[in-house]
C-alpha cells in the first residue's frame, strides 16, 4: 500500500531550487555542514496545497533517512512494512517503550529525477523481519544514503549495506552484524540504527554506537571490502561522523557519550578525545572556521564545544575552565538534544527540540540572541539547513550586531509544518522556513530551512511550559531573557506551576502571546489550580472520610447493632464468605476481641480467626516479604481452579502508604497515613474488622504518593513499626499498647532519604536492627527490642530502601545490609563489617531485596541502568571476603524484587516477567508485562500483582512465559507487596486492601 508521500523533494533539502543547484551528497550535505549556497529558498509554501511545490511522488513505506542530490538524481531510502498501518508517533513524549510488532518489511533504494520527480528506478535491498525494534517515532531506514556521484551507499544498520551504481546496478552488500542501538539504561529498548555512512577519499566510513560491540569503520567503496575496524568503548547512540580535512592531516570526529573523539581516516588511529558528555548523543559535528563543532542536549550536561583540531590524546578541559588547548569555548548548557547545529557566515545556529533558536559567534561563542519560532517554539526533532541569496553570503556582512539592534527572528513561511500521519502523506522532509532579518546594517540576511518531524502542538501549554515528560531527561532550554522580569520564561513557568493564578496573570502581560493561546492557557491555568484545591483539601478529605464512616460502621455491626445503615460503602462482602453478618466465626471473633467468651471451640484468643484443620496456629509471615524477607510461602498448596480467580473474602478502603502485612495470631499489621497521623492497625485477617490503632502526629509527603513505607515487623507478641519519618515505635501485638519508641533519624544524626525510610526493622535475637543512614558512623543501628536503648551503631553510609536480612552464608550468621553504594555483611553482635561488596547505581538508590541461593551465595539486582549480580561470599581463615560470581543486565529490579525457584530467579525485570538462571546469569526468557508491581511465589506458583491491581498466576519454568490466570483484585495504582498467611492472600495500595482464599 502506498501509504506516505514524499511531499516536493525541493522542499527537502534545497534540491531542486535552482538549476544550477549543487549537490547534495549526504547527510547534511557537502561536509554535513547543512548549508547550500546560492539558492534562493521559498520562504512561502504549503506541500498540502502545492504552494511553491515544484511536484509530488508517491513513495511507501516509513523513512527517516534524508534524500540526497546528485546532478539531476535524488536518491532516498525507505522501509515498508507488511502492516498497512505501521504504529507511528510523533511529537514529543516519554514513552521509550519500542514498537511491539514488526512484521515482514521490505527495504528499498529509489532514484527520482530532480527536475520532475519521476521514479527513475527502485531496488529491492533486503526483504524479512526486521532484525532488531525500533522507537514508535523512528523507522527501519533511518540512514542516509551517501553518493560520490558514481557509488550510492545506502545502510540499512542490522539488514547491511548496499552499494548501486547511478543506473541501480547493485555493486556490492556488506554485512555489519546486528546493530542494536537503544536505551542505554535498558538494552530490551531497542531503538534502531540511524548513523548515516560517510564516502570520504574511497571509503565509506561507518558509526556504530551499540548497546555492545560498539566501533568505527572504514570499507572500501569499490568493493564492499573492510579496511579498517576499531572498537569503541561506547553506549549506543545516533551522531553520524564526519570528516575534517586540514592542512596537515585530515581526522574523522565522532559524537559519544564517553568521549568526543577524533581518529585517523586512513588506519583508524584514535587520535584524541573529548569528555564530558550527555548520556545520549544524536547531532553531528559541524565544520567552519577551522573548528569542530560538537554538540549534544542530554543529562547530565548540555554541552557546545568549539574544537581546534591538531589535538593529541585526552583534550578534556580542566575543572572550572572553558577553553584550553584545543578548546577554542565551550559551554555546559545549551547544546540540542536530536538537531545538529548550522554554522552560516559567523554565526553557530542551535535549534532546541522546543524551538528555540540560539545564535552565537562562532568564533568566541557569545551568544548574539535567542528567540522561539514564531514566539510559539513547538517541538523540533529534526536539524536545520541554511542558504541565502548571492548578495547576503559575504562574510564580512556576516559580523554580529550590536547587542542593542540584536537580529530578528521572523517567521516568514505558512505555519510551521506539524507532523503528520494523513492518507499519503509524511513529515519526511516537511521544511518549515524562518527568515533571519536584521535591525542592523552589518548582519547577515539569512533563510533557515527547519526539516521538522515534529510540531504537533500548534496550541497548547506545551507551547508556554517546557515539557516534563515521563521516563525522559529532556533538558529544559534556556530561553532570551526580556527586558524585565516578570516577562521571562523561568519566572512564568515557575510561577505558573507553583502559584496559577499569579502565573495566570503574567501570561496576560505576555505581548508575544495572541489572543487564542491566552485563553487557552489561562483555562488549563484554572484548571491547575481547581486541581491542586482538590488534592490539597479535597481528595484525601474525601478518601479520609470514606475511611472512618467504614470504620465507624464496621464497628457498629460488631457489636450488634447490625441493620441497613451497616452495610458501609466500600466494602466488599460474599454473603456466603467466612465473616459475613451471620457467620458463626464472625460472631464468635467479635466476642472474644470485645472480651467475651466465645462459643466457637476454634475461635482463637485474640481476633478470634479459625486455626488451620489439624492443629494449633503457626505464625509464620510475621516478616516483610515472608519468614526469611525472600517472597518465599510455602505453608499450603494453592486451589485447583486457579482460572475461576480466588474466592474474596473482603475488601474495604485503607489509610495511605506503601507497607505490606504481617501476619500472626490471625491478626494482620499494617502502617497507614490517615490525615496527618501515621497510623498502625491491627485488622482481624479471616473478616476485614479493625481490631486496633495506634497513631502519631507525622506524615511523608513526596510526588509518588504520601503515606509510610516500610512494613511493621511482629516478633514473640510485640509489634515494631517504622514510619516514613523515622518514627519508630514498639507495640504490644495483642492490645496495640506503645512499649518504647524512637525517631531513628534524629536519634542519629542522618536525614531522611528522597522517599522516606522504607527498610523494614530486623527483629535478630535480642535486637531491632534499622538503618537511618547517614554519614556520622550510624548509618546501621540495634537498638535492645525490649527497651529500646542503643546497642551499637555502624557505617556511614546513605540509606537505602532495602529492608536488612538475617542470613547464614559462609558458616556465619550474619546481617546482610545493603546500602545505597554497597553490601555488607554485619556481625549481629556488635555491628562490626564481616566483608563488603561495592553496588551502586547511577542513581545511588537500591531497593531490591537480596536472595540467598547457596550456603555461600546471593542474587541481587537493582533498577536504574545497573542490572543483577551473583555474589559468593567465602571465607579465608577467620576474615570473609565477597565476589561477584557474574554480573549483567539480565534482571533490573527497579523498586521490586525477585524470587527463587529450582535454580531459577523470576521478577520483573523494569516491569516485564523475566526468568534468569542463576547459576550462570543467562536470561532464559521475558514477557508479560506487569508494570511496577510486585512477585511472590506461593505453592509453586508465581503470584504477582501487577501496577494496574490484578493478580495475576504465572507457572515457573525456564521454557517459557506461561501465565495461568489474571483477575482484578484491587482499583488504583497498586505498588505494595502482597501477604500470604493461613492460605490467605492480602493485597492493598493507597486507598484499598482485600483478602483472597488461596486454597480450597
Amino acid at each position: 500500500m502506498k501509504r506516505f508521500l514524499l511531499p516536493c523533494v525541493c522542499l527537502i533539502i534545497f534540491a531542486a531550487l535552482s538549476a544550477s543547484a549543487q549537490n547534495w551528497p549526504s547527510f547534511r550535505g557537502p561536509g554535513a555542514s547543512g548549508v547550500a549556497e546560492g539558492q534562493n529558498p521559498p520562504t512561502t509554501f504549503d506541500a498540502t496545497k502545492s504552494v511553491n511545490v515544484r511536484w509530488k511522488t508517491p513513495i511507501p513505506g516509513l523513512g527517516h533517512s534524508s534524500p540526497i542530490v546528485w546532478g539531476n538524481k535524488v536518491f532516498l531510502t525507505t522501509a515498508v512494512s507488511s502492516d498497512p498501518k505501521p504504529e507511528t508517533r510523533f511529537g514529543l513524549y516519554g514513552d521509550v517503550a519500542p514498537v511491539k510488532d514488526d512484521p515482514k518489511h521490505t527495504w528499498k533504494v529509489y532514484c527520482l529525477d530532480k527536475t520532475t520527480g519521476k521514479i527513475l528506478w527502485e531496488r529491492v535491498a533486503y526483504e524479512g523481519l526486521p532484525k532488531v525494534k525500533r522507537h514508535p517515532k523512528a523507522t527501519h531506514a533511518s540512514s542516509t544514503p551517501a553518493t560520490d556521484g558514481r557509488t550510492i551507499v545506502a545502510l540499512f544498520g542490522s539488514e547491511g549495506m548496499y552499494a548501486y551504481d547511478a543506473a541501480g546496478k547493485l555493486l556490492w552488500k556488506q554485512d555489519l552484524g546486528t546493530l542494536d542501538a537503544g536505551w542505554f539504561y535498558d538494552p530490551d529498548y531497542q531503538w534502531e540504527y540511524a548513523s548515516s555512512p560517510v564516502i570520504y577519499r574511497g571509503m565509506v566510513i561507518v558509526q556504530a554506537d551499540l548497546q555492545k560491540d560498539s566501533f568505527i569503520a572504514a570499507y572500501d567503496l569499490k568493493t564492499g571490502k573492510r579496511l579498517w575496524m576499531t572498537p569503541r568503548e561506547e553506549i549506543p547512540g545516533w551522531g553520524t561522523p564526519t570528516v575534517y580535512e586540514g592542512k596537515t592531516r585530515a581526522e574523522v570526529v565522532t559524537n559519544g557519550t564517553k568521549a568526543i573523539r577524533g581518529y585517523d581516516p586512513a588506519t583508524g588511529k584514535l587520535l584524541w578525545w573529548l569528555a564530558p558528555n550527555s548520556e545520549i548523543t544524536t547531532p553531528t559535528p559541524v565544520i567552519a572556521h577551522d573548528l569542530i563543532y560538537v554538540t549534544s542536549g542530554y543529562a547530565p550536561i548540555q554541552p557546545i564545544y568549539a574544537i581546534r583540531p591538531g589535538g593529541t590524546g585526552d583534550i578534556s578541559l580542566k575543572d572550572g575552565k572553558e577553553t584550553g588547548d584545543f578548546i577554542a569555548w565551550s559551554k555546559k548548557r545549551g547544546g540540542p538534544y536530536m538537531p545538529t547545529p548550522v554554522v552560516y557566515g559567523d554565526h553557530l545556529y542551535t535549534v532546541s527540540n522546543q524551538g528555540v533558536v540560539t545564535a552565537y559567534d562562532a568564533k568566541t561563542g557569545e551568544r548574539v540572541y535567542q528567540e522561539r519560532i514564531a514566539g510559539k517554539g513547538g517541538a523540533f526533532t529534526a536539524s536545520p539547513c541554511s542558504s541565502s541569496a548571492a548578495s547576503t553570503t559575504s562574510s564580512a556582512s556576516a559580523k554580529p550586531p550590536r547587542r542593542k539592534r540584536k537580529p530578528k527572528l521572523s517567521h516568514r513561511g505558512t505555519e510551521t509544518q506539524r507532523e503528520k500521519k494523513e492518507e499519503g502523506l509524511v513529515g519526511r522532509g516537511l521544511s518549515s522556513s524562518f527568515h533571519l532579518a536584521s535591525a542592523s546594517r552589518r548582519a547577515p540576511s539569512v533563510q533557515l530551512s527547519l526539516k521538522t518531524s515534529s510540531l504537533i502542538f500548534s496550541v497548547s501549554l506545551w507551547q508556554i511550559f517546557i515539557p516534563a515528560l515521563k521516563g525522559t531527561s529532556l533538558m529544559f532550554d534556556e530561553v532570551s531573557k526580556p527586558t524585565v522580569w516578570y516577562r521571562s520564561w523561568p519566572v512564568l513557568l515557575v510561577t505558573a506551576i507553583v502559584l496559577p493564578p499569579i502565573g495566570l496573570a503574567l501570561v496576560w502581560m505576555r505581548r508575544d502571546f495572541d489572543l487564542p493561546l491566552k485563553a487557552l492557557a489561562s483555562v488549563m491555568l484554572v484548571a491547575l489550580g481547581a486541581g491542586y484545591l482538590y488534592l490539597i483539601f479535597g481528595a484525601g478529605e474525601d478518601r479520609y472520610a470514606a475511611l472512618e464512616q467504614h470504620r465507624a460502621q464496621q464497628k457498629l455491626a460488631a457489636t450488634g447493632a447490625q441493620g441497613p445503615e451497616s452495610q458501609t460503602p466500600g466494602v466488599q462482602t460474599p454473603p456466603d464468605a467466612p465473616g459475613a453478618a451471620g457467620d458463626p466465626a464472625q460472631q464468635a471473633a467479635s466476642a472474644a476481641v470485645d472480651g467475651q467468651p466465645s462459643s466457637d471451640p476454634n475461635a482463637a484468643a485474640l481476633g478470634g480467626a479459625q486455626a488451620p484443620a489439624g492443629g494449633g496456629r503457626r505464625n509464620y509471615w510475621t516478616n516483610f516479604r515472608g519468614p526469611v524477607r525472600d517472597g518465599r510461602y510455602a505453608e499450603v498448596t494453592l486451589k485447583a481452579n486457579l482460572g475461576a480467580g480466588l474466592p474474596l473474602l473482603w475488601k474495604q478502603p485503607v489509610g495511605g502508604g506503601y507497607a505490606s502485612f504481617v501476619v500472626a495470631d490471625g491478626v494482620a499489621y499494617t502502617i497507614e497515613q490517615r490525615r496527618a497521623q501515621e497510623v498502625v492497625v491491627a485488622y482481624q485477617m479471616e473478616t476485614g474488622r479493625e481490631l486496633w490503632t495506634h497513631a502519631w502526629n507525622a506524615q511523608f509527603r513526596e510526588s509518588t504518593g504520601d503515606g509510610p513505607r516500610a512494613t511493621p515487623t511482629w516478633d514473640a507478641g510485640r509489634l515494631y513499626a517504622l514510619g516514613g519519618t523515622g518514627e519508630l515505635r514498639c507495640l504490644d501485638a495483642k492490645s496495640g499498647r506503645p512499649l518504647w519508641s524512637k525517631n531513628i533519624l534524629t536519634d542519629n544524626g542522618a536525614s531522611n532519604i528522597q522517599w522516606g525510610m522504607a527498610a523494614s526493622p530486623l527483629v535478630v535475637d535480642d535486637k531491632v536492627i534499622v538503618q537511618p543512614g547517614g554519614t556520622s558512623g550510624k548509618s546501621v543501628v540495634a537498638y535492645n527490642k525490649m527497651t529500646g536503648a542503643p546497642v551499637w551503631r555502624v557505617l556511614g553510609d546513605e540509606a537505602s530502601y532495602t529492608s536488612p536480612m538475617l542470613v547464614t552464608l559462609a558458616g556465619r550468621r550474619q546481617i546482610l545490609a545493603v546500602t545505597a553504594r554497597r553490601i555488607v555483611g554485619l556481625a549481629p553482635e556488635n555491628g562490626s563489617v564481616l566483608w563488603e561488596h561495592p553496588w551502586a547505581n547511577s542513581a545511588g538508590i537500591n531497593i531490591s531485596q537480596p536472595i540467598v541461593v547457596s550456603p555461600n551465595r546471593f542474587f541481587i539486582s537493582a533498577g536504574y541502568g545497573k542490572g543483577a549480580s551473583l555474589v559468593e561470599v567465602a571465607a579465608s581463615g577467620q576474615a570473609l571476603a565477597a565476589r561477584a560470581v557474574w554480573e549483567n543486565g539480565s534482571m533490573k529490579n527497579k523498586f521490586n524484587s525477585s524470587v527463587l525457584h529450582e535454580g531459577h530467579v523470576y521478577g520483573l525485570d523494569e516491569g516485564i516477567m523475566t526468568c534468569v538462571d542463576v547459576a550462570t546469569g543467562e536470561r532464559k526468557w521475558k514477557g508479560g508485562r506487569y508494570g511496577y508491581g510486585q512477585v511472590v511465589l506461593a505453592g509453586g506458583m508465581l503470584v504477582v500483582t501487577t501496577e494496574e491491581g490484578e493478580v495475576v498466576f504465572v507457572r515457573p519454568t525456564p521454557a517459557q512465559h506461561t501465565e495461568v490466570a489474571r483477575f482484578p483484585a484491587l482499583e488504583g495504582k497498586t505498588w505494595n507487596v502482597p501477604a500470604i498467611a493461613d492460605g490467605r492472600l492480602l493485597v492493598r495500595n493507597e486507598t484499598q486492601m482485600a483478602c483472597y482464599k488461596l486454597t480450597d
